[in-house]
Formats: C-alpha cells, structure tokens, sequence
C-alpha cells in the first residue's frame, strides 16, 4: 500500500484524490475526485510555519477554488490574444 514516512514537506494531503498512479499493482479505488483539493490544501499547508487549531480550522473553510484560478489564467491569456 502507499506510505511516506516523514515526508520531506512535513505534512500528507488526501481530499479523496488518487493517491497513486492509476498503473499502481494495489487497487485502492475507481471513484476518486480530481487532485485540485489537494493541491489548494497543501497550498496553505506550505504557507504555515507552524500551524495553530485557528489555522486548521481557516484550512478546511476554506472556500478558494483551485479550478477557478486555472481558469481566470486561461480566460486571461484567450482575451490577451484577442
């Protein structure tokens, strides 16, 4: 099964994203949600020196969409070339 023991960032991210490559010899499931998730939390997570319960707590209210800014570039650079 995957694993990472202390892990060079210091911290593990799962927000029910495959976790392996989809090529990996142990099944661990067919329904699993885009990384996008993920990504934001160790987002905030890298930006944390130290975290509190108050961080945790801005953490999973978060609301910022990862796809949102992936598209805004996108639109950005489409209206750039018009």
């Amino acid at each position: 099964m995957p694993r990472a023991f202390d892990p060079p960032a210091g911290f593990l991210v799962t927000a029910n994203n495959r976790v392996v490559a989809d090529d990996h010899p142990d099944y661990l499931c067919t329904d699993c949600h885009p990384p996008y998730r993920a990504k934001r939390i160790a987002e905030r997570l890298a930006e944390l020196p130290a975290a509190t319960v108050a961080d945790m707590a801005s953490v999973h209210a978060d609301t910022q969409s990862f796809t949102a800014r992936e598209f805004v570039a996108h639109a950005a650079v489409m209206a750039a070339q018009r």
